[in-house]
């Protein structure tokens, strides 16, 4: 019997593209990413393609979903313009805090086309926003959802890890604060 993770303690992973019909490579890649993370069961994906009919704009319940998310998919194709609803998601995600993970398409792209959010996500990488590298270039939309698929549970796992440093590093700087006060109240106590 396979084990099953409580929702409350899933990982939220959003992924993020342009919408095009049931057969654009955009959805496909989207669907089969989408498959991928969640055969693993730490992961909840947080999918518009699972939405149903509403009231409310498609967009609201995107950024909704995204802000339930730790990390947040986006995936281009070099040949086209990013879309308004993309952006925003990008937008979201960054203020919020999100993992982000940006992956290019190049296959399709006859020139070597840089957006302007390209553009930004390297001057990230300059200005050290953080430590690794933002966003991927791929050949083909398969190796992208292979390389997110890789690189989403790479980051589950750092993050987990820098977790566990950042507690080792306070008890051991707690430890250290009551190991300096001892030694303050002795030297108080002077020749008694």
């Amino acid at each position: 019997m396979k084990p099953k993770f409580k929702d409350a303690y899933k990982i939220g992973v959003f992924v993020s593209s342009k919408m095009g019909n049931s057969n654009s490579l955009y959805n496909n890649a989207r669907k089969h990413l989408n498959y991928l993370l969640e055969q693993n069961e730490i992961i909840q994906v947080n999918s518009v393609d699972e939405l149903g009919a509403s009231n409310f704009d498609p967009m609201d319940d995107a950024i909704r979903l995204l802000k339930k998310s730790l990390i947040c998919v986006f995936i281009f194709d070099n040949s086209e313009e990013i879309s308004d609803k993309v952006l925003e998601e990008h937008r979201c995600a960054k203020e919020n805090g999100i993992s982000r993970l940006y992956y290019f398409c190049k296959a399709e792209s006859t020139h070597n086309t840089v957006t302007a959010l390209r553009k930004e996500l390297e001057i990230d990488d300059r200005n050290g926003e953080r430590t690794g590298r933002l966003y991927d270039e791929e050949n083909c939309f398969t190796d992208i959802v292979l390389k997110a698929y890789t690189n989403v549970l790479e980051e589950i796992a750092k993050g987990y890890n820098d977790i566990k440093e950042l507690e080792r590093q306070s008890k051991l700087q707690h430890q250290l604060s009551i190991a300096g006060a001892a030694e303050i109240s002795i030297a108080s106590m002077g020749d008694v």
